[in-house]
């Protein structure tokens, strides 16, 4: 047995996105024109639900269009003219109303947020004229009402393209209003207090704003003071957007004026003391602004020191035998580089930024690295040299994860900008090195994964920036790390962007060894699936020598103690892979690093060493009978007795009593298989140690406990055992035997399942004891109702041994007649379990072991020994198997269904099987394609049609149609119902008589079944309900009278199945007289049950039934209107004893004769 390791769960990808990629045209243009018209006059008339449904059917594929185009938006750059005016000419509509504007404006954000708003801007209308209006239609708005925030946008973005006029504001004043100028900053001020996507427009029009010439004198100092007075009273997202404001007006204003303003406000926002809440929202902006007024201090400028590549081309790279020569630009005059006066404002500026890329938050990390960058690169050499060391002093083991990802961040914006400089790499590269396997544990996670896509991108960076000359003394170090990365990260994230770091550095700098083809099989597709890079991917990296010394290294060293027991598994079996490809190492690496850890304190140490030796030993032994030499002679002797003495410890120790024992029980479990499938020689008082920790192991309450024990135990007994004695052989299978009938439900559990998977030489010991144990724990007892655990696990067991020892009537050490008799019994019965708990129906686990079993057994019989079927076996294996096919639950009808087929099917083929060829044309062998409910249901109505299964196809379909579960209801219910109504219209009377007696029957032998009557009277509801039977029901309905009296008068019954039996005898109306006499002498006695609600129930169902009624007596009509009278006005929650007298009337005005 191997361990299961669960694959990655595959993420959705959105289809909408992807075929952006497909593109070539914007070929929806027409349509997107046609769909804002279809808009703008649905949303005009939207005075009904039709209309708004309208509304929102064109929004959707609008968006969904425009969606397409998220990738490649530049597509409809040729149209977006076109589009904008469309869009502006219905906001210019003074007759139009406010809602079609705002539909209009919604386009608008849409269509910005495809192309960029900044590209939109610059298409739409910036006339003079345009002025005015738009600034009017924006104070008339109301920021507060947050549902028409895309209307507040697309104003916004309108008026940031059109104050770039180029002419004096002042020129537009008129008497009537408020200067212009001040008009628009209230309307911007008031949009940047207001925390909706609007807010973001604000800010961006406030800043082109307030650094026009004419406004920046007049207005800004002024606008500085007030974004003082906010930051110091108002909330956080206020702040956020004065903030944000604040750092577009450095970002757009000209240095030179904007020096006058910088120590002020970087005072302001060094001295504000923000509320830790509120640093969430803020600090983005403030990094964003610091960084601004650290360039306003510096000269614009090149730095001269700077790293240049001469060349990028990846085909020169690939093709040209000599790297490409490097091209590094030098200052003229390094001392006046030196000499560069640096403002003492700057040190400030960069410890802020610094102090930034620590922040939990990705995106101030990011901000702050690209701050760095910009900063750095107007920087003379030496101080420049002086950031990269404090960068670097962020990898430190004191430091936070936080920390090492904005190191990573900031030294790959430096290293992008040729500002890491090439001496600085060796000094460098070992931090990256670290940060590639930086996995810090926390509690019941680990932190880490953006540390080791951050280094992975900086390794990216670092191949896009240096020649391959520069880069060669490091190539086996990056590529270590790299290849160790992509194969074995734990995060799918971090496996991808390491494979595409190492594609950059083959496709740029053409070093890496056996980079193509190690690229070309390691791709981003390939890394995804985590069992795939573990055990496939790591296999082929490793065939390489340069490779494999550091890959087996690293899972020995870090992945063997990881804090995931996935990834201890999965390394494991990866290191047993790589032993084939080098065993001498693996022999000395398991002596001197795997073997002493097996008995580690440490609970991740000892389990994962535990696992790989058992793994690595195995494979030795495997190498060892591949080169067809003894193992004495490939394993000197100190070797061997460390892995003995190994095993003793382990024993001694006992670890799985401790913190963490289930995963040590599984661990020993695998290490004991690992040994005895690789046939390692152990000593006969280790096997009996092992063999007792195995079955406590089997007695264990985790069932993944239980299984890996079972395959330990069967390859223990199997490689230990093959040559014991006889005695020894009895002692040890009456180890076994007792348990599987114990009193302990664990201990039944594993020991049937370990009792069905040993060897013959164990079972061929006291077969015909060890049948009937099994036989003993699969029946159902008072005792052990709630066992199904245990009762599928000895089905289960059954198959197996028939499996091993065979079915053999005259020889001894098989299944004989008697035996296979007494088998054959225990699964059929087995098919009636429907056990139920607080989990459900748990019986289901049995009846599927059964089938499963019944097969196993079936074509092993069929097979050898035929003639043991007997008509009746065939018969009754086949019925139960149709009613399981049509019952309620998926998993078990799909199991049946397939079964069934495979018995049907079998080659050759199984004797005495009813209408066998017709049964071939109904249902294709397996495996069947069966998607859906529909499709089961359709293909076992055919089935139906064929007498010799028809009771037992109607047996299934009553819990399947009586059930619950609306979609099974209608699913079943439809083919069946259709089939009927078919032979009613054929007129085929007869066949409808056979279901019909079938039905009955089917009643008449569940009779009292406390668990099936329920849907028994379900399914009569529905099926008389449907009027499909009308036209036999009178000649069935006072049996079927018979059968719901005894069933309803024999005992106390549960209130369901008295309202539910209501609803039977007002069918049963329609029947002749004698039934209707009788069934209304039920109802009136309902009338007056004790319960108030079936009372009730009682007399509105009769109530309706009779205004349906129309072959009704003469007498029954003339009282009609009175008793509905009665029925309706009695106040049916009174007193029984008061009804009784309303009863006694009803009755003489239903059956007059019975006065």
């Amino acid at each position: 047995m191997t361990l299961e390791v669960p694959d990655e769960t595959p993420e959705k990808e959105v289809d909408v996105i992807g075929l952006g990629c497909s593109k070539e045209s914007f070929t929806e243009h027409s349509e997107v024109i046609k769909l804002i018209d279809e808009l703008k006059i649905s949303v005009q008339k939207q005075n009904n639900p039709t209309d708004i449904r309208l509304v929102e059917k064109n929004w959707q594929r609008f968006s969904f269009i425009l969606d397409q185009y998220q990738e490649q938006p530049h597509l409809i750059d040729s149209h977006l003219d076109g589009l904008l005016t469309k869009i502006i000419s219905i906001v210019r509509d003074e007759g139009l109303h406010y809602e079609v504007k705002h539909v209009a404006f919604r386009c608008l954000y849409f269509i910005s947020k495809v192309r960029g708003y900044k590209v939109v801007a610059r298409h739409l209308p910036h006339e003079v004229a345009d002025l005015e209006p738009l600034l009017t239609y924006l104070e008339n708005q109301d920021p507060v009402m947050q549902l028409k925030w895309e209307t507040h946008y697309g104003l916004l973005l309108w008026l940031s393209i059109v104050v770039k006029i180029p002419f004096h504001l002042k020129r537009f004043d008129t008497n009537t209003s408020k200067p212009i100028m001040e008009r628009i900053l209230n309307v911007c001020k008031k949009y940047v207090a207001e925390a909706t996507k609007a807010q973001d427009m604000a800010f961006y029009v406030s800043a082109i704003y307030l650094t026009r010439p004419d406004v920046k004198e007049a207005f800004l100092p002024g606008y500085i003071q007030w974004a003082h007075e906010v930051l110091l009273k108002e909330n956080a997202q206020f702040k956020k957007g004065v903030i944000s404001t604040l750092a577009g007006v450095f970002k757009h204003g000209q240095r030179e004026q904007m020096m006058d303003y910088a120590h002020t406000v970087l005072r302001t926002i060094l001295t504000v003391k923000f509320h830790p809440s509120e640093l969430l929202i803020v600090k983005k902006p403030i990094v964003k602004l610091i960084q601004r007024i650290g360039l306003t201090f510096l000269k614009p400028r090149i730095a001269t020191w700077r790293y240049q590549r001469g060349s990028r081309s990846l085909a020169a790279n690939l093709l040209q035998s000599k790297p490409v020569e490097k091209k590094v630009l030098t200052s003229v005059n390094d001392e006046d580089d030196d000499d560069y006066d640096v403002p003492e404002e700057i040190e400030e500026v960069l410890d802020e930024i610094l102090q930034a890329l620590r922040d939990k938050n990705r995106e101030v990390q990011y901000s702050a690295a690209k701050g760095i960058g910009r900063l750095t690169s107007r920087l003379s050499k030496n101080f420049a040299d002086q950031v990269i060391e404090s960068i670097m002093e962020l990898f430190s083991l004191r430091e936070s994860d936080m920390a090492w990802h904005g190191g990573c961040l900031a030294l790959a914006e430096l290293a992008r900008r040729g500002l890491l400089l090439p001496q600085r790499l060796s000094s460098v590269l070992p931090y990256v090195e670290q940060a590639m396997l930086y996995d810090e544990l926390r509690g019941n996670f680990s932190v880490g994964s953006a540390v080791r896509d951050a280094a992975c991108y900086l390794c990216w960076a670092l191949a896009r920036s240096y020649d391959p000359a520069l880069l060669q003394p490091f190539v086996h170090q990056l590529a270590k790390a790299l290849v160790i990365t992509t194969v074995f990260d734990r995060e799918v994230n971090c496996r991808r962007a390491a494979a595409s770091a190492f594609q950059e550095h083959v496709g740029r700098q053409g070093t890496f060894p056996h980079g193509i083809d190690i690229l070309t099989t390691c791709d981003y597709f390939a890394v995804g699936l985590r069992k795939n890079a573990y055990l496939q991917l790591s296999l082929f990296v490793a065939q390489y020598e340069e490779y494999r010394p550091h890959l087996i290294q690293h899972l020995v060293e870090r992945k063997t103690v990881h804090w995931d027991t996935v990834i201890r598994q999965l390394t494991s079996q990866a290191l047993h892979q790589m032993t084939f490809l080098d065993p001498g190492n693996m022999k000395i690496i398991l002596l001197m690093n795997i073997l002493p850890r097996c008995t580690n304190p440490e609970l991740y140490l000892r389990h994962g060493s535990i696992l790989a030796g058992g793994k690595i030993i195995n494979a030795l032994c495997q190498v060892a009978k591949d080169r067809q030499r003894p193992l004495t002679d490939e394993f000197d002797q100190s070797f061997m007795e460390a892995i003995i003495n190994t095993c003793n410890d382990i024993l001694n120790e006992r670890f799985w009593r401790s913190f963490g024992g289930d995963q040590m029980r599984i661990a020993v479990c695998h290490f004991v298989q690992d040994l005895s499938s690789g046939g390692f020689p152990l000593p006969d008082s280790v096997v009996d140690h092992w063999l007792k920790a195995l079955r406590e192991c089997l007695a264990s309450s985790d069932s993944n406990v239980q299984q890996s024990a079972v395959s330990a135990v069967t390859a223990l007994i199997g490689e230990y055992f093959q040559h014991q004695s006889v005695e020894k052989l009895t002692a040890l299978l009456n180890h076994f035997l007792p348990e599987v009938t114990s009193n302990n439900q664990q201990a039944r559990v594993g020991n049937a399942l370990a009792l069905g998977s040993m060897p013959r030489v164990l079972l061929a010991v006291s077969l015909p004891q060890v049948v009937k144990q099994l036989c003993v724990c699969a029946r159902i007892t008072d005792k052990t109702f709630q066992w199904a655990e245990s009762r599928k696990n000895a089905l289960t067991a059954l198959s197996l041994v028939c499996s091993t020892v065979g079915i053999a009537p005259s020889n001894l050490d098989g299944v004989d007649q008697e035996m296979f008799a007494e088998i054959f019994r225990t699964l059929i019965d087995s098919l009636d379990d429907y056990t139920v708990d607080s989990r459900g129906d748990i019986g289901a686990i049995v009846r599927e072991s059964a089938m499963s079993s019944i097969q196993v057994i079936l074509v092993l019989v069929n097979t050898s020994h035929p003639q043991l079927l007997s008509p009746d076996m065939v018969h009754s294996v086949l019925h139960a198997v149709a009613k399981q096919s049509t019952e309620q639950i998926r998993r078990t009808r799909l199991l049946a269904t397939d079964v069934f087929s495979s018995l049907i099917n079998c080659d050759p083929a199984i004797p005495h099987v009813e209408q066998l060829n017709e049964l071939r044309c109904i249902i294709p062998p397996p495996p069947l394609d069966i998607s859906t409910e529909k499709e089961c249901f359709d293909l076992w109505l055919k089935v139906m049609q064929l007498n010799s299964y028809r009771k037992a196809v109607i047996a299934g379909l009553v819990s399947s149609i009586g059930s619950l579960t609306e979609s099974l209801v209608k699913s079943s219910s439809t083919p069946f119902l259709s089939y009927l109504r078919q032979l009613v219209a054929d007129k085929k009377l007869d066949e409808l008589n056979l279901i019909t007696t079938d039905i009955l029957e089917v009643f008449k032998e569940n009779l009292n079944n406390v668990r099936l009557m329920p849907y028994i009277f379900n399914f009569l509801d529905h099926l008389l309900s449907s009027g499909c039977l009308d036209v036999v029901f009178k000649s069935i309905s006072l049996s079927l009278l018979t059968l719901i009296r005894t069933e309803m008068t024999s005992g106390s019954k549960p209130l369901k199945l008295l309202i539910s039996s209501v609803d039977l005898y007002c069918h049963l109306l329609r029947g002749d007289q004698i039934t209707f006499d009788k069934s209304i002498i039920h109802l009136l006695n309902l009338l007056v049950n004790r319960f108030p609600r079936v009372r009730k129930i009682t007399a509105t169902k009769l109530y309706e039934t009779l205004l349906t009624l129309t072959d009704i007596s003469s007498s029954l009509a003339n009282h009609q209107d009175e008793i509905l009278s009665t029925l309706s006005d009695t106040d049916w929650d009174d007193d029984v004893e008061a009804l009784k007298p309303v009863k006694n009337q009803l009755r003489l005005l239903f059956i007059p004769s019975s006065a």
